[in-house]
């Protein structure tokens, strides 16, 4: 609330000097002003932009571990009933192990497939996150580029007349930038903490298809007894 205060209030300085007939060196005092004001708000705006590649970077290490941490339980059993059927067959002197082994390296494959499917997907949300934190980034640094070519014309500025004008564009320049950083850091807040999220929470594999494929190895390795 309070910064909102001092952001109407400042613009309301700057408006109000629009209205009063201003000479070339008091457009440049005023300048000056604003120009600092925009610097130290851009400047803000961006560590504000990239502090939140940090959650971004937490987020999908988080939904990586919980994959890997379903893909484990889901597949637990596994290992189980492989030990069981492994001691069976030395109860009954044969040996199982080329089928234990085919086994294993089919669950490694089908692991790996599935890692790799989501973790793609999971990769790719958080390049879409990342590439709306440096559009964010680019678009405040282009308001000091538009100031730098502002500058430019009213230093240039040598008469009354187009001081006016030029205070005018001034008003409006500061009023528009404030708005478009208030609404990228709106923006990029709402693709870091509410859409990669849920775009990460449909990283979902499917556990009973995974656990048929598991079962029917275990099946197999069975058939070898």
């Amino acid at each position: 609330m309070f910064k909102l205060i001092l952001l109407v209030s400042a613009f309301a300085a700057f408006a109000a000097s629009a209205s009063l007939k201003i000479s070339p060196d008091e457009l440049q005092l005023i300048f000056q002003t604003l120009e600092a004001d925009v610097q130290v708000r851009v400047s803000a705006a961006q560590i504000e932009i990239r502090n939140t590649l940090v959650p971004v970077k937490i987020l999908v290490q988080d939904a990586k571990a919980q994959l890997d941490n379903e893909i484990e339980d889901s597949g637990s059993f596994y290992y189980k009933e492989i030990l069981v059927l492994q001691q069976e067959a030395e109860l009954q002197g044969k040996d199982i192990s080329s089928c234990i082994e085919s086994a294993n390296y089919s669950v490694v494959a089908i692991n790996l497939n599935l890692t790799e499917t989501y973790y793609t997907y999971i990769e790719d949300s958080e390049r879409e996150a990342e590439d709306s934190v440096q559009q964010a980034v680019d678009i405040t640094a282009n308001a000091l580029s538009t100031l730098d070519e502002l500058k430019q014309r009213i230093y240039a500025c040598s008469d009354n007349d187009c001081a006016q004008q030029l205070d005018i564009e001034l008003v409006e320049f500061y009023g528009a930038v404030v708005k478009v950083i208030y609404n990228t850091i709106e923006d990029v807040n709402v693709a870091t903490l509410q859409v990669l999220p849920d775009n990460l929470s449909k990283a979902v594999f499917d556990k009973v298809q995974y656990s048929d494929q598991l079962y029917e190895l275990v099946s197999e390795v069975g058939r070898c007894l």
